[in-house]
């Protein structure tokens, strides 16, 4: 009997952390103050015709919070409502594509992909952002390759 409480109450715990934890979500709204941030990214001087951005609080700069995700189209950002960043260091990791569908058939590959082939990739660069809204612009270097 003993073992079979101890199983009832393991698949209650379980239960509500299935449950009610996803409920809660990451980043609540008002739980941060989140700030619009958009700009442009450039590479060899041109806008970067497609990429994506991992902008995450700087936490060995003591900054931390919710990290988001950006898209980057044809060299410009933006934040989705809510999606913003809240302030203070930050690091930004960029993977570029030279947006161009593939011409020969890659199974490894979705001919559907908008990416098309790296040319960038895990380009990193830090920001200090003021608490409000703000744009930037990143050049990526030449020598930044994948």
């Amino acid at each position: 009997m003993s073992v079979l409480k101890n199983w009832s109450i393991l698949v209650m715990v379980l239960m509500v952390t299935v449950v009610c934890v996803p409920m809660t979500g990451c980043g609540e709204k008002g739980e941060f103050k989140r700030y619009h941030l958009e700009g442009t990214v450039t590479f060899q001087g041109l806008p970067l015709p497609y990429g994506e951005m991992i902008l995450s609080p700087d936490v060995s700069k003591q900054n931390s919070g919710p990290s988001t995700v950006l898209e980057i189209h044809n060299g410009k950002f933006h934040t989705e409502p809510g999606q913003g960043h809240i302030g203070g260091p930050y690091t930004a990791i960029i993977t570029g594509f030279d947006g161009k569908h593939p011409q020969v058939n890659d199974p490894l590959r979705d001919p559907k992909s908008l990416k098309g082939s790296v040319i960038v990739q895990h380009f990193q660069t830090s920001f200090d952002f003021p608490k409000a809204n703000h744009q930037v612009s990143i050049e990526i270097p030449a020598g930044s390759k994948k």
